[in-house]
């Protein structure tokens, strides 16, 4: 009995001795991958901070990095209206609605303003029609219907005339030379790669010996940023090394040196032989005065702020935390302007010179697609007001805009147009009386009798 209980025991040890060794390989693998895991994000997060901190502490690194980092918001701009572009730059025909509501302060004693304003067009046929409807407080200003079919242009003020006129500008054309803008138009270029070439040429005039530095602060949004300013003079010498190395790289593209022969009308060895007539001379012996320029960075290498300062003023764009400002101080006078981003689309504008004078502008836009038409329909409300010498004065923009795809222009309403050049004398008499008689020709002439008002209480103040 005593011998199978021992043997029991023996069976029992080897068997947890196996699992526990079983377990322990089990468990070493994962053990490992998440050391592995931690050690990566570890060295990745210090790898990705010291190239902030080494690289920020480089202010000519940072001002190359941050003319490179243009490219970026332009193709930022160029998604964000990505959709819409669609419909404009397209092929097919389209249509725009528009209306805004102006309501100026009424401390001015000037009425409101609205407008509306519809346009169909086809750049393809070279065909649109379009109405702009203004009005001033309750009074008309105009009324107005426009359109064009290829040579042809036409229209009418729909408050007093019944028929479109029309007036062919072909021959006007003639004498209108396009040959530059048809040149324009057929020109296929990365224009981005002028922003490398600058930022190349930077790279070669300034390296980190040649900035100063300072401990300093940036009142950014009401609050005070630690910084370190960084000052760099910029002369003769170095502006001589960034135009050589700029133009040199622009003489190498030979893209662009075509573009330039084609709109020119040079040869393309003319256009370089220019380009180095222009590397050859020496601007060190031309310019001889000099500026500061400032870059301004964080503890942790961001660069947030870069300027100009001469002799007792500077000027100074910073971007933190979603604020961009402006700020312009000397001669006794600080000045700033901001722009904050609320969200994607919402942003708030202020003003502050010496606080004798602040302004707030809130701007908001609302985008919105609607599927069953492939319509976008945008809201822009803005609302601002303006504090100076004791006054607040307040105004207001709405504005709500549709865009679509439509199947044509619809040009039936120009049908029976009247020649404007070839009108019997009755037909103009009829033209000449309509338009006084419409809302733009009173407004017109109401505008010229005040002019002449006040130039008869000038002269009459001036003789006595």
């Amino acid at each position: 009995m005593a011998k199978k209980n021992a043997e029991e025991v023996v069976e029992t040890t080897e068997v947890v001795s196996n699992e526990t060794i079983v377990a322990k390989k089990s468990n070493k693998k994962p053990l490992i991958a998440i050391i592995c895991c931690v050690a990566v994000l570890v060295v990745g997060t210090l790898c990705f901070f010291g190239y902030k901190y080494f690289m920020g502490k480089n202010p000519a690194k940072v001002t190359s990095n941050a003319i490179r980092g243009l490219k970026d918001k332009i193709a930022d701009v160029k998604d964000d209206n990505e959709e819409i572009a669609k419909i404009l730059e397209g092929k097919d025909p389209y249509e725009i609605k528009t209306n805004i509501e102006v309501k100026l302060p009424k401390e001015l004693g000037v009425d409101d303003i609205s407008l509306d304003v519809l346009a169909q067009i086809d750049s393809e046929n070279q065909q649109g029609i379009g109405t702009v409807k203004a009005l001033l407080g309750k009074q008309l200003v105009l009324d107005l219907s426009a359109a064009l079919n290829e040579k042809d242009v036409y229209f009418k003020l729909n408050d007093t005339m019944s028929k479109f006129y029309k007036y062919n500008i072909e021959d006007a054309l003639k004498e209108v030379d396009t040959t530059e803008f048809e040149k324009l138009a057929k020109i296929d270029y990365d224009g981005t790669k002028l922003i490398d070439y600058l930022a190349d040429a930077f790279d070669k005039a300034y390296t980190k010996s040649d900035f100063d530095k300072e401990k300093t602060e940036l009142t950014i949004n009401e609050k005070d940023v630690k910084v370190t300013k960084y000052t760099a003079k910029v002369d003769g010498k170095k502006l001589d090394v960034i135009v050589d190395s700029f133009l040199t790289s622009v003489s190498k593209d030979k893209d662009l040196i075509k573009i330039i022969a084609e709109l020119s009308g040079e040869d393309e060895s003319a256009i370089k032989d220019a380009i180095k007539e222009v590397i050859d001379e020496d601007l060190s012996d031309e310019v001889t005065e000099s500026f500061d320029y400032n870059v301004y960075v964080t503890s942790m290498g961001d660069a947030i702020g870069y300027g100009f300062a001469y002799e007792n003023m500077e000027f100074t764009i910073a971007d933190y935390k979603d604020v961009l400002s402006l700020q312009i101080s000397g001669q006794g006078m600080t000045a700033s302007l901001e722009f904050k981003e609320e969200s994607d689309n919402h942003y708030i504008v202020t003003l502050d010179a010496m606080g004798m004078i602040t302004g707030k502008i809130d701007i908001k836009s609302d985008l919105k697609t609607i599927s069953k038409n492939k319509e976008y329909k945008e809201t822009l409300t803005i609302d601002g007001s303006l504090s100076a010498m004791g006054q607040t004065y307040k105004a207001s923009v709405k504005a709500t805009s549709t865009i679509k795809k439509i199947s044509e222009v619809d040009l039936s309403k120009t049908k029976g147009a009247l020649d404007i050049e070839n009108l019997t004398d009755a037909e103009m008499e009829e033209f000449e009386n309509a338009v006084e008689k419409s809302a733009l020709g009173k407004f017109i002439s109401s505008l010229n009798y005040k002019n002449q008002l006040v130039e008869n209480i000038e002269a009459k103040n001036y003789n006595y």
